[in-house]
C-alpha cells in the first residue's frame, strides 16, 4: 500500500451479500481503519490518534524546538499555539504525511508542516492535492515552514534556519562537544552559505565528526526553556518565530 498514490488506496468492507468500497479512510468502519493501519506497519498504541487537534512536524528536533518556542511565546504574554493542539513528530516528511493522512481517518483536526526543502515541498502539495480534498468535513490543512515565516517560496528553510549564525554555531558546539574533545577539536567553524542545517553537517565533516540535528535541537530546547522571557531570543529569530506560531494557529 502506497500512501503517495492515494487515488489508488481503497477500503472494502464485508455486508451482507457483498462488499463496500470506500475511497476515504473516514468514511470506512473502525475495523477496517485499524487493518489498514496494521498493513502499513503503524501501532494501533501510538498516542498520535488521540488527540483532537494535531500539529505534525518533521521529525523529532523541529517538535522540541516549536514547542519550546510556545511556550516561551506563551509565558511571555505573546500569541502561541493553541493549548489544545498536540505535537507530533514524524520521521521525516513522508512519515507526516502518513500520520496526517490516518489522522484525518480518523476524523481528526491535523496541520502538516513540512520543510521548505526538495523533499517537503512536493510531499506537503501532495498531501494538500491529493488527501485534503478528500476529506473537506474534516478541518485540515499544509504549511511549508519557508513561507510561515515569511521567505520566498524558493528559499530552503528548515527549523535550523529559524536561529541566528552565533547561536546555532554555540549550540551545535555545546551539544558535541564530547565528540570533538575525543579529537582534539576546539571549535567549529560554520561555512557561510546555505542553508543552515547543511552548513551545519560539513562543519561537522570537517572537524571529523557525525551532525547530530536532534543533539543540537535539545541543547536548543534545553536553553530556550530557561529563557524568562523573549527578551533573551535574537531579534530575527524571535520575529520568524512569531510569524510561524501566528500562521500555524491560524490554520486551527
Amino acid at each position: 500500500i502506497d500512501l503517495r498514490e492515494p487515488r489508488r488506496i481503497r477500503v472494502m468492507s464485508e455486508v451482507n451479500g457483498g462488499a463496500v468500497i470506500v475511497d476515504a479512510l473516514n468514511k470506512a468502519g473502525r475495523d477496517d481503519k485499524v487493518a489498514l493501519q496494521a498493513a502499513l506497519g503503524m501501532q494501533v498504541a501510538r498516542n498520535y490518534l488521540v488527540a483532537p487537534r494535531n500539529l505534525v512536524v518533521e521529525g523529532a528536533g523541529a517538535g522540541l524546538i516549536l514547542a519550546e518556542l510556545s511556550s516561551l511565546f506563551e509565558r511571555s504574554g505573546k500569541p502561541a499555539l493553541p493549548d489544545d493542539v498536540r505535537i507530533t513528530a514524524a520521521e521525516g516528511a513522508s512519515d507526516a504525511v502518513y500520520l496526517a493522512t490516518f489522522m484525518l481517518g480518523q476524523d481528526l483536526q491535523v496541520v502538516a508542516l513540512f520543510d521548505s526543502d526538495p523533499e517537503g515541498r512536493p510531499l506537503e502539495e501532495r498531501l494538500r492535492k491529493d488527501w485534503l480534498t478528500r476529506y473537506q468535513d474534516v478541518k485540515s490543512a499544509t504549511a511549508l515552514l519557508g513561507k510561515a515565516v515569511g521567505l520566498p517560496d524558493t528559499e530552503t528553510c528548515t527549523i535550523e534556519d529559524l536561529f541566528t549564525d552565533q547561536y546555532y554555531a554555540s549550540r551545535l558546539l555545546e551539544s558535541h562537544r564530547e565528540r570533538l574533545s575525543k579529537l582534539g577539536v576546539a571549535t567549529l567553524a560554520l561555512p557561510s552559505s546555505g542553508p543552515m542545517r547543511a552548513r551545519a553537517a560539513r562543519a561537522c565533516e570537517s572537524a571529523g565528526i557525525q551532525f547530530d540535528r536532534d543533539r543540537v535541537a535539545r541543547a536548543i530546547r534545553k536553553d530556550l526553556a530557561q529563557m524568562p522571557d523573549l527578551t533573551r531570543l535574537a531579534v530575527p529569530t524571535a520575529q520568524k518565530a512569531e510569524r510561524l506560531l501566528k500562521h500555524l494557529s491560524g490554520l486551527f
